[in-house]
């Protein structure tokens, strides 16, 4: 990377627009001037534009502004920074160089200059047809110590009338670098320039495994340095995609070559001995001890580790080496310390070996899922484009900056309700609290109250479950906090404020076993989970579940009861279950007027599971996520960007992302792997494990992409954080 510090001006005689340090002018506004080929990223040719945040960004931050960030080269942080920068690249061979000697009376302009009597520069660029493209425009800002500066931001002239929008729209730009000509002539030379650089997996980044394998076989290397910002929607895509690819494909290829090996087998029942035989029709549960080779072990190492970490397995049986496709598949389990189990006592296991607990199918247990569709996302590169198009409703008005869509989360007719969510931040915070939440780019921001009292319906998630839980049960907690302070102070017969309703939904299976269960028993809680043998555990929760709020509804003792304050929804759904004769034995057995026996064997059994699996399906209707108006995400440090983009989408609803900067990072399985060397030899019989046909790389080329997490790359691309 080739930079020096440089006086950015229109024209040689022209006032200054922004200089570098070295040039020792008293100026609001710093610059320097680019030549960077950059590891994994485009080359380019160009100048920066610094604009002050303020010292420490203190006044900002008081303000209820927010924290600016920046991400480090490395990508292993964001960093507060004190200067919004604009990057302006000129177009690849587009312009015109011209580099001259400085003259003496320009030079008499910078008394002070370093190195000043070396000489200096005169570089100044002319552009054709083609546009400059400049990262960083558009992004919020203030500077509440210097409203000066504000103020060129949002379009006021600079010098001699020229605003920020004329300066970036120039055709011709002139640079004064504290450097001799012919130093400067070479080290900015555009000639230089290497080829651009784009990432080697071509345009089609839609879901295809079998593209997918054969663009990663072809491109095998080095990890990608992590990119903060990317010069196009394609370059965005790639890196989030290929992340999530590269973390897992290997593994499944090695699930494949795995499927297609056989291992013979025999199997031992825990439920007969050699004194009581039992028929082997009868019996549903039995170890299965495999006989893996040292060979495969060895061979399938990292892959191995990795799978058997799994809840469950699928075994195939085979009736003969001939068969072409298996007889049987079976739900099954590792099972850990064979050597402990008294079954397996007459039956050695040698290390290499694997003893697995399988059940007996009944019926099919495997559903084919639907293709996931992938979505195209911005790059998250600066919004000039968008914001210096013609306004379609002014075509006659002179060029203006078209605003960021922004929101005021504040804004509501209720401002009593407002002032309580407010009280919700420390007595010292609440002002700053209040100017974030009153000016927010549709983007980010940081409460959900807020945004719900503001819009409506919000859809909040998580990168685990655990969060999940924690997330709806804090929401719970914060809205009736907030709908009581909000009544505490009413007078008679002024309209109460309801509490939020919200609904931690789990998968519609588990609910309805859940439900089932906790009618039979209602003192078991979570204890009503599903269990199934060797699968993924269920990871569902008693506590704002569809069940719980439908145990609400039928005054169950398994839970709490309706508080007057609680949503009208909830209300009117309990008058309407009251009052419909369906419900009638539902209703019975939730409260305990009749034993689960005696609902079981009563005649509308089967109906009223009907009613109830409907009800289920109801309760998630009234949060609907078709019609969310807004996305709240807890412990978005945690969570891998793809997974934000699968809850946010391209729809750029308003999102709010919460977390702690400090927590672990997103997690990325496959870090310092590489592709296993593949033999060649060559007419003489030497060998060349690494042969131009065949480069050892790394598995997963974006493994530090793939650590930078949501809340990571918007801090790290500028976007304001209340802290």
């Amino acid at each position: 990377m080739d930079l020096t510090d440089s006086l950015s001006s229109l024209d040689e005689s022209g006032p200054v627009i922004a200089s570098g340090k070295r040039l020792a002018l008293s100026t609001k506004l710093r610059s320097k001037f680019f030549l960077v080929a950059p590891a994994d990223a485009d080359p380019w040719f160009g100048f920066t534009l610094d604009f002050p945040l303020g010292q420490d960004q203190a006044a900002n931050e008081d303000s209820g502004f927010g924290i600016r960030h920046e991400g480090k080269a490395s990508g292993d942080a964001v960093v507060p920074v004190d200067n919004h920068r604009l990057t302006i690249r000129f177009p690849r061979g587009g312009f015109q160089t011209i580099v001259e000697d400085a003259t003496l009376p320009l030079m008499n302009r910078f008394p002070n200059a370093k190195r000043r009597d070396h000489g200096m520069t005169v570089l100044k660029v002319v552009i054709g047809d083609a546009s400059v493209s400049i990262q960083g425009f558009g992004y919020p800002f203030a500077n509440v110590d210097d409203l000066e500066v504000e103020g060129w931001v949002n379009n006021k002239p600079i010098v001699d009338g020229h605003t920020l929008i004329d300066i970036l729209r120039s055709k011709r730009f002139v640079f004064v670098l504290p450097k001799p000509v012919a130093a400067a002539a070479h080290t900015f030379n555009p000639d230089r320039l290497p080829a651009p650089f784009s990432y080697p997996y071509g345009p089609n980044q839609e879901w295809n495994l079998p593209l997918y394998r054969a663009l990663i076989a072809q491109n095998k290397g080095h990890r990608f340095i992590p990119a903060f910002r990317h010069p196009d929607d394609l370059s965005h895509i790639t890196s989030v995609v290929q992340a999530a690819v590269q973390d897992v494909l290997w593994i499944d290829d090695a699930v494949n070559e795995i499927l297609a090996i056989r291992f013979p087998a025999y199997f031992v029942s825990p439920e007969t001995s050699a004194s009581e035989p039992r028929a082997v029709e009868g019996i549903k549960q039995f170890y299965i001890v495999v006989a893996l080779t040292p060979q495969f072990r060895t061979e399938y190492d990292s892959a191995w580790r990795r799978l058997i970490k799994a809840e469950g397995f699928r075994v195939r049986l085979f009736n003969s080496h001939e068969s072409l496709s298996p007889h049987e598949t079976w739900n099954c389990k590792i099972v850990e310390y064979p050597s402990n189990l008294s079954a397996l006592k007459p039956h050695p296991v040698r290390k290499h070996e694997l003893v697995l607990c399988a059940r007996r199918p009944t019926r099919d247990e495997f559903q084919k899922k639907q293709p996931y569709e992938v979505k195209m996302f911005p790059d998250r590169n600066g919004f000039y484009d968008w914001m210096v198009k013609p306004d379609p409703r002014s075509t006659n008005a002179p060029p203006m900056l078209r605003a960021l869509p922004s929101i005021n989360f504040l804004d509501i007719e209720d401002k009593a309700y407002a002032n309580a969510i407010v009280a919700e931040a420390l007595p010292q915070d609440q002002a700053r609290f209040r100017g974030y939440l009153s000016n927010r780019p549709l983007g980010l921001a940081a409460a959900t109250l807020a945004m719900h009292a503001k819009l409506g319906k919000i859809l909040c998630s998580a990168p685990t479950n655990v969060a999940v839980d924690n997330f709806a049960s804090r929401l719970d907690t914060r809205t009736r906090t907030v709908v009581e302070r909000y009544n505490r102070g009413l007078q008679g017969g002024q309209p109460r404020r309801r509490h939020t309703f919200v609904v931690r939904a789990y998968r519609p299976e588990h609910e309805s076993v859940a439900f089932k269960r906790l009618l039979q028993d209602s003192r078991i809680s979570d204890g009503a989970a599903p269990k199934p043998f060797a699968r993924r555990p269920s990871k569902w929760r008693l506590h704002l579940s569809c069940a719980f709020w439908l145990l609400v509804l039928l005054r169950s003792p398994a839970v709490r009861g309706l508080h007057p304050d609680d949503s009208p929804v909830l209300h009117e759904m309990q008058q309407a279950i009251h009052d419909h004769d369906s419900t009638v034995l539902l209703r019975d057995v939730a409260t305990g007027a009749i034993t689960w026996e005696q609902f079981k064997e009563a005649d509308g059994y089967t109906r009223a599971m009907t009613v109830a699996n409907d009800l289920l399906a109801y309760i998630p209707d009234q949060a609907d996520l078709l019609v969310a108006r807004g996305v709240s995400i807890d412990e978005a440090a945690n969570m891998h960007r793809a997974d934000l983009y699968c809850v946010w989408g391209n729809t750029l609803l308003p999102c709010f992302l919460f977390g702690d900067p400090k927590q672990l990072s997103p997690t990325v399985m496959t870090n310092s792997e590489q592709h296993k060397a593949v033999l060649h030899r060559d007419d003489e019989g030497d060998v060349d494990m690494e042969s131009e046909q065949n480069p050892v790389g790394f598995l997963n080329r974006f493994a530090m992409d793939g650590k930078i997490s949501a809340l990571q790359y918007l801090q790290g691309n500028g976007i304001p954080v209340y802290r």
